[in-house]
């Protein structure tokens, strides 16, 4: 009878290395304000590995507290990545390729756009801020939404061809 484990050796060494390759592409792109990868990697791996692409996101959001340290721009990434897995989790991983693509790199964007309005619940609390206070904030922080929305927009079309490649490679090794 085969022992089973909740995750195999290889996958241990995959999600290892994709989290490595994540939290890597977010340190070198720190210097690129609001274009990052992460968005576009989140959305690779939750459509190939579905739920337990979430050992991914906390790898990287574990390694990225770690290192940043638990400030208030900090702890929003407990929920806000969440979000993101949450909306690839309800679409689809087949169907047309054209609609797929646009449609990935459109969520993307929405995403990206959607991330100060995110943080909003972190900065309410952390700095006491009533409704015209959030929404002031939330005004303040639309030129960098929207150039986030930009770059995953961008970065968005490379959601599908990439994802093509993780399903080849967890084919090949039979991964469930």
């Amino acid at each position: 009878m085969k022992n089973k484990t909740f995750l195999s050796t290889y996958e241990l060494v995959l999600f290892s290395a994709l989290t490595a390759l994540l939290f890597l592409l977010d340190i070198v792109l720190e210097v690129a304000m609001n274009v990052e990868l992460v968005s576009m990697l989140v959305a690779t791996y939750t459509l190939v590995f579905r739920k337990k692409a979430l050992i991914i996101l906390y790898l990287y959001v574990a390694l990225y507290l770690l290192l940043f340290g638990f400030g208030v721009y900090n702890l929003a990434y407990l929920y806000i990545w969440l979000v993101l897995w949450g909306v690839f989790m309800l679409l689809p991983t087949k169907g047309n390729r054209a609609f797929c693509t646009l449609l990935y790199a459109l969520v993307s964007a929405l995403f990206g756009f959607a991330f100060g309005a995110l943080y909003m619940p972190v900065w309410a609390v952390a700095f006491n801020l009533d409704a015209k206070g959030i929404l002031a904030w939330w005004i303040a922080g639309l030129p960098a939404d929207i150039i986030h929305a930009a770059g995953n927009f961008a970065f968005g079309f490379l959601i599908l061809p990439l994802s093509e490649i993780l399903f080849s490679l967890k084919k090949r090794v039979r991964l469930p």
